[in-house]
């Protein structure tokens, strides 16, 4: 059995505002006709916030994808890279072509209903999808491993990206082995449980939903009331996903019971994924600090036995981390205790810690050296 949901939710930042989200989601389930097979079309956009009308053109891109695969799937005999791919690209010349006949109609640039669009079939074993801008698919596959499958396009400067008026950017393809289950995000969330640089998933995030086979209409049922609360609670509220992302949150499940219940267990190496973000973090503070960061770290050598465990993950040693030793509080994930949710951003937190003292240390220096006092 298939099961799927979508819920979108207006961020804090839009509710602060005073104006609607630009986040839009649609996903529909249904049986092909020629094959049997049971499919599931879903699609997720996001407007970009810069613009005035992306709100729009998201939706706008959403419907016409579900509805356009919708019809020309039932027309399709055979269901394979051959016949779904090339459906998915004239979906996007679609949505392309409506959102810019729109912005004519309205006599508006084109630039202003820039949006995101990220669009997947799914046939029971193999994701088909298009993709363009910084939304995402993370998928699991029947052997247990998780793997984001689209690319985030992000462009040079800070929060920017590539809309789907990026038409030399998108990205079709289909999954590699049989797929469980997978989840669909736009920005918001996607950057709460997959580090923006790495691609580092935090699992432990998605197992509740990814790795449940729910047998029924009502435990599925039951499962999507919790998550459309969790989003929905005020900011105020610590046990609400709102408390940590101020961006609009979409998220968009497709599980298959059947192919879940045959996962193998779920394990999450926390020492690795620690020392991962460490290290990244490590050697980008020495690209940045230079002479000074190399300093610091010397001074922390020679003040702490590197058998020592650290407080905190972000005064860790170099030492510490070439031997492989965690830090005391890696293995502990702090977790929301009433919903079991990560408190991801925490976690990412502390880990940025020296980062922060690093830029403090570097700022004061740029002052010392523009009164005329030379630094060091």
């Amino acid at each position: 059995m298939i099961n799927t949901f979508n819920h979108t939710e207006t961020g804090e930042y839009h509710v602060f505002k005073g104006t609607d989200g630009q986040d839009a989601s649609k996903t529909l389930k249904f049986t092909h006709p020629p094959t049997g097979k049971e499919l599931t079309v879903s699609a997720i956009s996001d407007g970009v916030g810069s613009t005035f009308h992306g709100g729009e053109g998201a939706k706008l891109a959403v419907n016409t994808a579900v509805d356009y695969l919708h019809q020309h799937l039932n027309e399709l005999d055979i269901l394979d890279d051959t016949t779904i791919i090339p459906l998915l690209k004239n979906t996007y010349n679609l949505a392309y072509d409506k959102i810019d006949a729109l912005s004519l109609e309205q006599e508006l640039s084109l630039v202003e209903y820039d949006c995101t669009l990220t669009v997947a079939v799914y046939d029971g074993e193999t994701v088909y999808f298009g993709h363009i801008g910084d939304d995402g698919i993370v998928v699991v596959y029947e052997d247990g491993e998780f793997e984001m499958i689209t690319t985030r396009h992000k462009g040079e400067e800070a929060h920017s990206l590539y809309p789907l008026r990026f038409t030399d950017l998108w990205q079709f393809s289909k999954t590699s082995k049989p797929v469980a289950s997978f989840v669909m995000c736009t920005d918001g969330i996607l950057d709460y449980f997959v580090h923006p640089t790495l691609g580092l998933i935090f699992t432990p995030f998605m197992e509740r939903l990814l790795y449940t086979p729910y047998d029924s209409e009502e435990s599925f049922e039951a499962e999507k009331q919790f998550w459309k609360h969790s989003m929905s609670l005020p900011s105020t509220d610590e046990n609400s996903l709102r408390h940590d992302i101020k961006d609009d949150m979409t998220l968009l499940i497709v599980t298959n019971s059947e192919r879940v219940e045959h996962l193998p267990p779920f394990t999450f190496n926390e020492d690795e994924y620690y020392a991962t973000i460490q290290k990244y973090i490590e050697d980008r503070n020495r690209k940045l600090y230079g002479k000074y960061y190399a300093e610091k770290k010397q001074k922390e050598k020679s003040s702490k036995p590197a058998n020592i465990l650290a407080d905190d993950p972000a005064t860790a040693t170099d030492d510490q981390l070439s031997i492989g030793i965690g830090t005391s509080n890696a293995s502990s994930c702090p977790c929301n205790p009433k919903t079991g949710l990560p408190n991801v951003n925490e976690m990412h937190d502390n880990l940025q810690n020296d980062t922060d003292d690093l830029s403090e240390a570097s700022n004061a220096l740029q002052q010392k050296t523009t009164k005329g006092v030379h630094p060091l």
